[in-house]
């Protein structure tokens, strides 16, 4: 694994680093609304807005390259920077995926999670749960299990779920009741709505 700073990257070319960049720009917007411009109400005007399907994307292909490559970080701020997101849209994203993981089963949040890697294209019902057990018998997974907001035993309890018969049905039920997917009538394929989660960042004080 590799131990250098941040800018010491001799796994991950510049194509493939701008590509990750790229996705988690895709995945948000930071907006000002605020009455005034002053210090206190910018930074307590911050509000940063998310689509789900794209942060979700862009977070799992971060893990994927982050264990691939051996990337060397210390701490969850510095993948934040590496990859141009910032260390307080990281933390709200963060955020978001965990209020997440506790509203859905395990196996729910990850179908979710590999859905978005086919964001725009969608992907058939099969080959969806296909990809879902691939990604779960993939030794790897439980390494990018903290970048999607979730526990290894979180992610154990998703491996073990697919042993019943009914788990991707249910899956996609509970999917479209949160209004997370929706059937494409032509191609038959499931596709990621449009999304999209706001977070905002405010200031606290003692009395």
């Amino acid at each position: 694994m590799q131990t250098g700073d941040m800018g010491d990257d001799i796994s991950i070319n510049s194509d493939q680093k701008e590509r990750l960049a790229s996705l988690w720009r895709e995945a948000q917007d930071q907006t000002i609304s605020v009455s005034n411009t002053t210090p206190q109400a910018l930074f307590e005007g911050v509000n940063f807005r998310f689509h789900l399907g794209h942060a979700m994307k862009a977070a799992l292909e971060t893990a994927k390259a982050v264990v691939s490559f051996g990337k060397a970080f210390h701490s969850p701020f510095e993948i934040w920077s590496w990859v141009e997101c910032g260390a307080e849209a990281g933390a709200a994203l963060m955020s978001v995926f965990e209020s997440l993981v506790q509203r859905m089963s395990a196996i729910q949040y990850v179908t979710a999670v590999v859905l978005s890697e086919h964001i725009p294209a969608g992907i058939k019902p099969n080959a969806l749960e296909a990809k879902v057990k691939d990604f779960l018998n993939d030794p790897k997974s439980h390494e990018y299990a903290w970048h999607l907001g979730m526990s290894k035993g979180r992610l154990s309890e998703a491996k073990e779920a697919i042993g019943d018969e009914d788990w991707f049905v249910l899956s996609l039920a509970k999917l479209r009741d949160l209004g997370f997917i929706f059937d494409e009538p032509v191609s038959g394929k499931l596709m990621f709505k449009s999304i999209n989660f706001v977070v905002g960042v405010k200031s606290e004080t003692g009395g």
